[in-house]
Order: C-alpha cells, then sequence, then structure tokens
C-alpha cells in the first residue's frame, strides 16, 4: 500500500470561510490564557504567529477581529474533504486535531497505489488533487509512504518525495527533527534534554529502554510509522444523501459575501458526486438567520456534476434574493442522484454539444426567471388527447406513451367544428375512455390533407358532428 496523507494545517480558520485580507486569529484557551491559533495572512504579516498570547497580539493590532476555536465546524469540513476525496481513491480515513492543541492539526489519508494507472500514474494523480484542492482554497501539506504515520511525518515536514518502501522511508526520515514526530510534548522535551534532536537518532535507541523510559506506547508509534506494526484505521463511510453546513465566522447581509462558501460547497459536491458516479438533477441551499431560514432550490434540466454549472445557477439565484436577515449559516442539501449524461460516440458529438448548450440556456433562463416561469411538456398515462399531456419542469421524465398511433404535436384549445370530409378515410383510431371521471368521450379520429398540404387530424363523435382536433406539417 501507498498511502496520501494530506494535512491542513489552517483548517480551524479555513472552515470558517473567513477573509485571508481581514486582521482576523482563530483563537483558543490554552494553559488559561487565550493564545492564537491560526492567523488570517494579513494578520501574519504583522507577525502574529500561532501561541502568541491574544492580548500582547491585541496591543500590536488594535483592530485585530478574534473568532473562538469552532471543533464542530472542522469536523464537517473535514468529513466533507473525506467524502471529496474518494473520487481518487477506495480507501479514505481521517483524523480530527485536538481540539485543544496549539500545534497539531487534521489530515486525511487516501491509499493511491491502485489508482496510479486509472489516473496516469502517481504524477498526474497527485497535481490533480493539488489543482482541486487550490481550486476549493484549502491550505494543505502533502505527504507521501507506505505506513499512514510515515505519510503524516512528510506532510508535516512538507518533504515532496515518494517513500515506497519502509528503507525509502527510514532513509527520508533519519535526517528530520524529533519534533517532526507525533509523539506527548513531554516525550519531545525529554528527548532535546538528552541531547537527541534527529529522528535517525531516536529510532536507533534500545526499545527497551524506550518503553522503560516514556512508556510502551512510544515503541508502537515507532514501529506503525516504520512499518513493523500494522496500523489499522477505519475507513471514513459515504453518506447515502449528502448534507453540508458552513458555520460562518461573521453575520454575512448581502448574498455576494456567501459567494465564497458557496464556490468551496459546491466544489465539494461535484467530488462526492464523482466518488459515487452520480450526478444531480436538483439540490437545495439553506440561508439560516438568527431566526428562520431562507430556501433556494436550484435544479437542472438533465443530472449534473460540474462545479462550475452548479455555481453559476446559484450564482444567478442569490443575486435574486433579498434577505429578510443577516446569514449565519449556508448548508446544502442534495437527495436524489442518478446517472449524469455523458458523450457516448463521437458520431454524435456535434448534436450532443448543441443539446448540451440549449441545456445550459434553459437552466440560465429556470435560475433567473424561477421554476415557474419555464416549463416543458410530460406524457400521462390516458388515451384522451387533451388529458395525455402536463406542464412539467424541463427534463422531467415521462412514462412509456400508452398510445402507439401517431398523433400531431399541435392540438387546438378547443376542437373546431367543421363539415364531414368527402375524401375517403383511413382506419380510425378509436379511442372510448373517461367515463369515471366525467370526461366521458367516443370518437373516431383520422388523418386528413388539407387543401394546403397540411396534415388534419378530425374526429367524428358518437352524434356523426366532425371537427378538427390537430395540424402537423
Amino acid at each position: 500500500m501507498l498511502w496520501l496523507c494530506i494535512c491542513f494545517p489552517r483548517l480551524p480558520f479555513d472552515a470558517l470561510s473567513l477573509n485571508d485580507s481581514a486582521l482576523a486569529v482563530v483563537t483558543l484557551t490554552h494553559k488559561r490564557s487565550r493564545r492564537i491559533l491560526v492567523s488570517s495572512k494579513a494578520a501574519a504579516h504583522l507577525q502574529l504567529t500561532t501561541g502568541m498570547d491574544f492580548a500582547t497580539a491585541a496591543t500590536l493590532c488594535a483592530n485585530l477581529n478574534a473568532i473562538d476555536r469552532n471543533s464542530r465546524a472542522e469536523h464537517k469540513a473535514l468529513e466533507r474533504l473525506a467524502a471529496w476525496a474518494y473520487q481518487w481513491s477506495s480507501f479514505v480515513t481521517l483524523q480530527l486535531a485536538d481540539p485543544k492543541s496549539l500545534t497539531e492539526h487534521s489530515m486525511l489519508w487516501l491509499e493511491i497505489a491502485a489508482s496510479f494507472k486509472l489516473f496516469g500514474g502517481h504524477a498526474a494523480l497527485l497535481k490533480r488533487i493539488e489543482n482541486e484542492l487550490a481550486a476549493l482554497n484549502y491550505e494543505y501539506q502533502l505527504g507521501v509512504a507506505c505506513t499512514l504515520e510515515g505519510a503524516a511525518l512528510m506532510a508535516r515536514a512538507q518533504r515532496r518525495v515518494i517513500a515506497d518502501t519502509p528503507t525509502v522511508l527510514r532513509r527520508h526520515l533519519s535526517k528530520l527533527s524529533i519534533n517532526l514526530l507525533a509523539l506527548p510534548d513531554s516525550v519531545i522535551f525529554e528527548l532535546q534534554r538528552a541531547g537527541i534532536r534527529a529522528i535517525e537518532t531516536f529510532i536507533d535507541l534500545p526499545r527497551d529502554a524506550v518503553a522503560r523510559r516514556f512508556g510502551p506506547n512510544v515503541n508502537t508509534y515507532l514501529d506503525k510509522l516504520l512499518g513493523i506494526a500494522a496500523d489499522p484505521r477505519p475507513a471514513f463511510q459515504l453518506p447515502k444523501k449528502y448534507r453540508a453546513r458552513y458555520e460562518l465566522g461573521a453575520e454575512i447581509i448581502n448574498t455576494e459575501a456567501l459567494l465564497f462558501p458557496l464556490r468551496r460547497m459546491l466544489g465539494e459536491l461535484q467530488g462526492y458526486l464523482r466518488a459515487i458516479d452520480s450526478g444531480v438533477q436538483r439540490f437545495i441551499l439553506h440561508l439560516k438567520h438568527r431566526q428562520g431560514s431562507t430556501r433556494i432550490a436550484i435544479g437542472f434540466s438533465v443530472p449534473e456534476r460540474n462545479a462550475e454549472r452548479f455555481f453559476s445557477l446559484g450564482r444567478e439565484r442569490l443575486e435574486r434574493v433579498v434577505l429578510p436577515a443577516p446569514v449565519i449559516e449556508i448548508g446544502l442539501q442534495a437527495d436524489h442522484f442518478s446517472l449524469p449524461t455523458t458523450l457516448q460516440s463521437e458520431l454524435f458529438a456535434n448534436a450532443q454539444q448543441s443539446t448540451e448548450q440549449f441545456q445550459q440556456v434553459l437552466d440560465k433562463l429556470t435560475a433567473r426567471l424561477g421554476d415557474e416561469a419555464v416549463k416543458g411538456f410530460s406524457l400521462l398515462a390516458d388515451h384522451r388527447p387533451e388529458a395525455a399531456w402536463t406542464a412539467s419542469n424541463p427534463g422531467a421524465i415521462s412514462p412509456t406513451p400508452t398510445v402507439t398511433a401517431p398523433r400531431p404535436l399541435w392540438l387546438l384549445a378547443q376542437p373546431r367544428r367543421i363539415d364531414a370530409p368527402n375524401t375517403s378515410l383511413n382506419e380510425p383510431e378509436r379511442i372510448e375512455s373517461g367515463w369515471w371521471d366525467g370526461g366521458d368521450m367516443q370518437r373516431d379520429y383520422y388523418f386528413v390533407r388539407a387543401a394546403n398540404g397540411s396534415g388534419c387530424w378530425i374526429y367524428c363523435d358518437h352524434r356523426n358532428d366532425w371537427y378538427l382536433h390537430g395540424v402537423c406539417g
């Protein structure tokens, strides 16, 4: 096996969709003191770093905005990323950072050896993963190794190597600092007091002496790190229905400010849909206020899983929403999935492209004008022409037609009385139906050709009266 570890050093900040250009920090209480956990990039330029006392930081920057760490938001973000990551791997596991730690980071692991052939090798796979992480706007560090703990250590060290065997891994570990080991601070402190600085020196110590000094857990960790002991982890389970919630770090009073978390949210949805090899024809956005919420339904004429198309229609809808109150949370809900439309043959490439362009225009019109303003037609299981169709949302699936006889697409709003035809007629389509709902009819339908060459659909009722009901080319 070969593991890719994705480490998220700024997840406490990223999970709240905060603005990096603002003077803001995420803080936690550490040893009875409020400390900076993560700074915005603007605050970092002022040398406001992890571990700094917030009172000291506030004296350096009077306009500094502090937000308490939100472990729940971090957990939800990591789970969304785990679902997103399944598009690259068949096994994903995660580890949430200790909410009381200033230095521990949340991480994902993906088993990637089985994916190399599918994605064109390890370099191509890693490049695609990095491109999508950048598009989601998460800060990350990557590490690749033959053990989970080895991959995590490589990610913390930001070493871009492929440590695919225990021998190669040990060689790359040798010169790294013991500060990178996932061991308690007390153990690291004792090792430093003993003059041990490099991992190589530490792993060469007699194991029985290490166990006596630090307890058996340290040796267990080293064995997992070096591939000597197994390191089983539970796989993250993909949800059957998709739910995403973003707790915003501030109250949002205009919809434009929601576009940043919306783009990230829809990028994560795209990854989930790829993972389950499906598309979605409808999803719901929930804008939560302190009292109540605003619900926005976004639909497509055909199943989709393209984040840019999701975002384009989502932005159209948001631009037309008047917020009744500030937004404190944005959520996404998708319950029903189906196969997306794909190109089946190059033979029909032009027709496929035209169809997709039409569908995109249709979806944009629906987003701009509303669901009730754009309608299509669907068949109903009824022999009566007037009752055989209904207005429906574009892309709605019709039942299999129960009528095999040809019928015109254009029906008159009301049948028009005509004289009996003076030409020979073909075999009629006889319709006797509707007695159960008050719409009883007994008609014989015929196709005839008018003097101008157009086709006319006429019928004779049970009183021998003749009517024109439809026309065709």
